[in-house]
């Protein structure tokens, strides 16, 4: 609030002026946000710089995705990653952020119904919402209409986010039995492989995969923390830092890195791949919790931490309350700093993971934690 002073005699009469309320102001900064693909036949311009005149640059692969996290901006375009591992630029006239995309999206449906590929990208951008009996509702409508390999696959991934695995695996290998030679779907359905526990199914899955693209990042990412599940870490290392030389710029795989090195006791390594993971992405919470968790619990003391692992821990779980590595990460620092109360709270409601329920190293944690003495990872 401010004064506007008018002389309207020999006096001064202050004169209160109301200000408007200001509309709030949208970032118009693309980076960081999530886009969907308007339409098919759109193509990635891989040049260094973005050519603004040309539609069709010389050097450019199709976009084969329905949706991407940006990472630059250039005036009219924005920077996007292919499944490669490729940098690239779309015009953003062919794309549309996540916040306006299911407006988008339903005029297209309601204007030509029969169009399965409008389906599928508003599923995809119900799932990113987190909207997911709606996405699944989608995915399935697009399947009725078109019942190829890449609705399939799309639906795997509503499952997969609703944590059916079992659902997201048959409609993978449906896609699979349709295109043998479909290396996403192979990829995708690695990743369940792995979250059950079933490794050798994994790596068999990553490696056809890696047969018809073998520059995947992500295919070398799921087969190294498939190593890691059969601790194979050395295997685990090698696939990890090959996707690393793919996709150097992967928060997450620095992370899966690390903690292979710290699982053969390279503490150096595991702390420089850790670092370099929150300097990627400094508000990553499942990076912060598995870093919180090495801080609290590794083996040499000169690494331990427990103040900044309580730290880390808690601005993870902040993030996302239901995230159980972050939980286990508060568990562990609370001990570590000999708040065992705080301790045993904590791993106790990590235990309400179905994952956890039945997982002996996490009962054990709890146990230890009850007769006051803290985690030390192997």
């Amino acid at each position: 609030m401010f004064a506007i002073f008018l002389l309207l005699a020999p006096l001064f009469v202050a004169v209160p002026v109301r200000e408007r309320p200001r509309e709030p102001v949208k970032s118009s900064s693309w980076v960081g946000k999530t886009i969907f693909m308007r339409a098919s036949g759109v193509r990635v311009d891989l040049s260094a710089e973005p050519n603004e005149l040309n539609p069709n640059p010389p050097n450019s692969v199709p976009a084969n995705a329905i949706q991407y996290r940006v990472f630059g901006e250039r005036l009219n375009h924005v920077q996007i990653k292919t499944r490669e591992g490729q940098s690239g630029w779309l015009r953003k006239t062919d794309v549309i952020l996540l916040e306006d995309a299911i407006p988008f999206f339903t005029k297209q449906i309601q204007a030509n119904p029969s169009d399965s590929a409008t389906y599928s990208r508003r599923a995809s951008a119900y799932r990113s919402k987190g909207e997911l009996d709606l996405a699944l509702k989608d995915a399935s409508e697009a399947l009725r209409l078109n019942p190829h390999a890449a609705n399939y696959n799309n639906r795997a991934l509503v499952w997969t986010a609703k944590k059916n695995y079992d659902q997201a695996i048959a409609d993978y290998a449906k896609a699979i039995e349709l295109v043998p030679q479909y290396a996403l779907a192979h990829v995708n359905r690695a990743s369940m492989w792995h979250a059950k526990k079933d490794n050798d199914k994994a790596i068999a899955d990553t490696s056809a995969a890696l047969q018809w693209e073998p520059k995947n990042p992500t295919a070398y990412r799921i087969r190294g923390i498939s190593w890691l599940g059969k601790k194979e870490y050395d295997k685990a290392i090698e696939d990890l830092s090959r996707s690393l030389e793919l996709d150097a710029k992967s928060s997450q795989t620095h992370v899966d890195r690390a903690e292979a090195h710290a699982r053969k006791k390279q503490h150096v390594k595991a702390l420089d791949d850790f670092e370099a993971a929150l300097r990627l992405e400094p508000t990553n919470g499942t990076a912060m919790a598995a870093f919180a968790l090495w801080l609290a619990s590794c083996p040499e003391v000169k690494f331990r931490d427990g103040k900044r692992a309580l730290e880390l821990a808690l601005k993870a779980h902040q993030q996302n309350k239901s995230e159980t590595r972050a939980i286990e990460a508060l568990a562990a620092a609370c001990a570590e700093l000999g708040r065992f109360e705080d301790a045993v709270k904590w791993a106790e409601h990590a235990l309400f993971d179905p994952a956890l329920r039945d997982d002996t190293e996490a009962r054990q944690r709890l146990e230890a934690y009850r007769k006051q003495k803290p985690y030390r990872a192997e």
